[in-house]
């Protein structure tokens, strides 16, 4: 077969050598026709004996796998824009080969739970959120719900709960109709429970601020027959004052009174 400037010289060297030392041989290679269109190959070659032993020659099969290649590339340059997408995003991707019951996990879901694909994530999801979770699968699985989406406590190597958000699909079935592999991603979301949580709790303490410093001090406020601007805007700023100091704002409340 021909060769050109971009066909692997290594495996030409180890075709020819197995081919010296009548062994079995299996290659993919770029090559190129006569016109200059470059094409991929597959060969597989065995050597042939006869009943005494004595080497006849060599079996090959030569295939042209040029569009799988393709294929593969395309399937290689989306990995890598989704391997970029989610790595700012504090993301991991997961892939579940659900027949043999095998999952695949990114660098990026790797680093954010501390675990691999040696671990059996179920077992690291919270006691109280693994019935929802496993409901959630479940319910796409058989077809109720057209996508798996799920919200979840699990435990990364440190010991620690974080919140995440999974989701996935199921991309194939097998010909029994039995889904086969899915696919997913799995979203860090700890800082934006903590923040929501932090907001709740800021919130729970606003009523009491605002009866600490007395209900009528509103009232008080837009009656213009009761109220100065001055004075108006000395309550205003003692409360703002309170509620920085209460729920512990990151910067100052502005004051405008407005009749």
């Amino acid at each position: 077969f021909l060769q050109f400037e971009k066909t692997d010289k290594q495996a030409i060297a180890q075709f020819s050598k197995a081919l010296n030392e009548k062994k079995d041989f299996y290659a993919e290679l770029l090559n190129r026709h006569k016109n200059g269109t470059e094409y991929w190959i597959e060969i597989k070659c065995q050597p042939l004996f006869n009943e005494q032993g004595v080497h006849t020659g060599f079996f090959a099969i030569e295939e042209d796998i040029t569009d799988r290649k393709k294929g593969e590339e395309i399937v290689k340059e989306q990995k890598l824009l989704l391997d970029l997408a989610v790595a700012g995003a504090d993301a991991g991707i997961w892939d579940w080969n659900m027949m043999e019951n095998k999952i695949l996990y990114s660098e990026g879901w790797e680093k954010q739970m501390g675990f691999g694909e040696d671990k059996n994530w179920m077992d690291r999801v919270h006691p109280d959120d693994k019935a929802y979770v496993m409901d959630q699968l479940y319910a796409h699985i058989t077809g109720v719900s057209e996508t798996y989406n799920a919200e979840f406590r699990i435990k990364n190597t440190n010991d620690e709960y974080v919140f995440v958000l999974d989701r996935g699909r199921v991309i194939s079935h097998t010909t029994t109709g039995k889904p086969e592999r899915m696919i997913g991603v799995s979203i860090n979301i700890n800082d934006i429970k903590e923040t929501q949580e932090n907001l709740r709790k800021s919130e729970a303490k606003l009523p009491a601020i605002i009866e600490a410093s007395g209900v009528s001090l509103w009232e008080r406020i837009v009656d213009e027959d009761r109220m100065d601007d001055e004075k108006a805007e000395v309550l205003c700023r003692d409360l703002a004052k309170r509620i920085e100091q209460e729920m512990a704002f990151p910067g100052e409340i502005k004051v405008n009174v407005i009749r």
